[in-house]
């Protein structure tokens, strides 16, 4: 037989056309041909590529699909993983425990509570704006970032979740734990109602710019955002040296970062935190 002229037998069965390479001299295979055009030696089948099977069952996860509005130019930082910015939020969450310890040891030492408090808020916010001027890279696109009023409604659902949750973790140390923090709050009702609106604002608005601007900007590109939004969760609940209360703090952590990374904005944390803050002093006393 020819080796131009292939046999019926030589014909793939189904006529089809398969891709493929002779095993013997390398020449492409000829359409519907079971051996070789040249050589008439079996060709190889074409061979799948597992990775290209794989990715179509199970394509890689696409963080933009966790949280759909974000965006590189709406918070969600797709850069590449920088040190330096990392360096200054790792400084900065130090020097807030560090105005944290101050305040407990200007109470130990008879400080009254109120000027300890305003103290401690005057300490945070000169070090977060500190912070600020070497992380205008990572807060440029969020302070303020877009606006779609969806993520203030939004917002503000999620700060009457936030509420539910305090108020629980509240009515749980009270009936389970004998409330272990009743003489903190009963030297907290001391202070002033301007004293503690003053302190509460002010914390809303720089532990956010903080937690969900400096320190998440940061550690997104390193561990991805679902990481850093629990990782910074953890940080901020750890800072308020509130051991019974720290599942709840987590969880409102937690309810904040994903506002800020689906909104692209610091403004819709900054939101629920105030509203939160707000609202539990007036229904629950003064948060701590």
């Amino acid at each position: 037989m020819a080796s131009g002229a292939p046999s019926n037998s030589e014909v793939a069965a189904d006529g089809s056309s398969a891709a493929g390479s002779c095993s013997q001299c390398g020449a492409p295979r000829s359409q519907g041909l079971l051996t070789c055009a040249l050589c008439s030696m079996p060709t190889t089948k074409p061979q799948s590529n597992p990775q290209r099977v794989v990715r179509r069952v199970l394509p890689p996860l696409d963080p933009a699909r966790l949280f759909p509005n974000a965006g590189e130019d709406e918070g969600f930082s797709t850069s590449r993983p920088n040190v330096h910015a990392l360096t200054v939020g790792l400084a900065l969450y130090t020097a807030l425990l560090c105005t944290l310890m101050i305040e407990v040891v200007s109470i130990a030492n008879g400080q009254r509570l109120g000027p300890a408090l305003v103290t401690n808020s005057a300490l945070t916010a000169i070090f977060v704006l500190g912070a600020c001027t070497f992380s205008i890279e990572t807060l440029r696109p969020v302070l303020p970032g877009p606006f779609r009023i969806e993520d203030y409604l939004l917002a503000l659902v999620l700060a009457l979740v936030t509420l539910g949750v305090s108020y629980l973790s509240k009515v749980v140390m009270v009936r389970f734990l004998d409330n272990p923090e009743r003489q903190l709050e009963s030297a907290l009702a001391g202070v002033d109602t301007a004293t503690w609106l003053f302190v509460l604002l002010s914390a809303a608005v720089f532990e956010e710019i903080a937690f969900r601007g400096i320190l998440l900007g940061a550690m997104e590109p390193f561990i991805g955002p679902r990481n850093a939004v629990f990782a910074t969760a953890v940080a901020f609940a750890l800072l308020h040296l509130s051991a019974p209360r720290l599942p709840s703090l987590i969880a409102v952590g937690v309810v904040l970062g994903i506002s800020r990374v689906r909104s692209g904005s610091l403004l819709p944390p900054i939101l629920i935190h105030s509203v939160h803050n707000y609202i539990a002093f007036l229904t629950m006393g003064p948060p701590r």
